[in-house]
């Protein structure tokens, strides 16, 4: 974030406090609303009312007006989850651990660092013809969050709907689905919502308690809301009631640096079912 925009946001945290005081007079701090946001920047997540307030201390009522408040302003969204109403910052993103659900789904690792090593050589080996020589000489491993949202599509004037599932890179907005047996990310789909085909069933998803997962997850920018609204207006589908779902999928990330040169570029490659991309997916 830019020092101009961390300003901004400074400003425009006074600004709602003031305005929240001025909706109920209270003995409060100027600078309460940017403790507020202060607490996502320093952790990331979904936090509900009571959770803030547990951390910032300040009167209940007046915390009720200023994170409406900070709604309005955009510095904060509000989010319906598992019942409760929840808060997130859209200018930080969040950690699916923290929050969002009591339990994270993950795709099946099926390559393994060995298989995905592999995978990357027999990539390098294929384009040798038009690049430089290059060497595998960093890896990383990491999971990307996605959303799996379930939703209804028409089939035809008289046959009414089919429900599917669609799932949403988390970071992106991207819609994720299978091509070929490989995964691809598009903003617009080459198919119908008919058509588009799920990554995967929901009963190959393994369940996890958000702290058994310690690898790295790059904080998302797209909530569940959000995700649902991608499914609707991209595809026209229909999201039915449930929440959306975090699903997490593997990636390994490896750099290859050039022999001629030492010009060094990165490689991701999906762990589920083997993608390749020349981009961070």
């Amino acid at each position: 974030m830019t020092e101009d925009r961390i300003a901004r946001r400074r400003r425009a945290a006074v600004a709602v406090t003031r305005e929240a005081k001025s909706s109920l007079p209270a003995k409060v701090e100027e600078g309460i609303g940017l403790r507020v946001l202060n607490l996502f920047d320093d952790a990331p997540g979904f936090y509900a009312a009571e959770e803030i307030r547990s951390r910032v201390v300040v009167d209940e009522r007046f915390l009720s007006i200023l994170l409406r408040k900070m709604v309005e302003h955009r510095l904060l969204i509000a989010e319906r989850v598992d019942g409760r109403e929840m808060y997130w910052d859209p200018a930080v993103g969040f950690d699916p651990r923290r929050g969002v659900s009591k339990q994270l789904s993950i795709f099946p690792l099926r390559f393994p660092l060995v298989q995905a090593t592999k995978r990357a050589r027999d990539h390098l080996r294929r384009r040798m013809l038009v690049i430089p020589r290059e060497r595998l000489t960093r890896k990383e491993f990491y999971y990307l969050p996605l959303w799996r949202v379930e939703a209804e599509v028409p089939l035809g004037r008289t046959q009414g709907r089919a429900a599917r599932q669609f799932y949403v890179n988390a970071v992106t907005g991207e819609l994720a689905y299978p091509v070929y047996g490989r995964i691809t990310f598009e903003e617009i789909p080459r198919k119908d919502a008919l058509r588009l085909e799920p990554i995967a069933s929901k009963s190959v998803l393994e369940r996890v308690p958000p702290a058994r997962v310690g690898e790295a997850i790059p904080l998302a920018k797209v909530g569940p809301a959000q995700a649902q609204e991608i499914v609707r207006t991209s595809l026209g589908a229909k999201p039915i009631a449930s929440e959306p779902e975090v699903v997490l999928l593997p990636i390994w990330r490896f750099d290859l640096a050039s022999k001629a040169d030492g010009h060094v570029r990165s490689l991701w490659i999906e762990g589920a079912f083997g993608s390749v991309f020349r981009e961070a997916p």
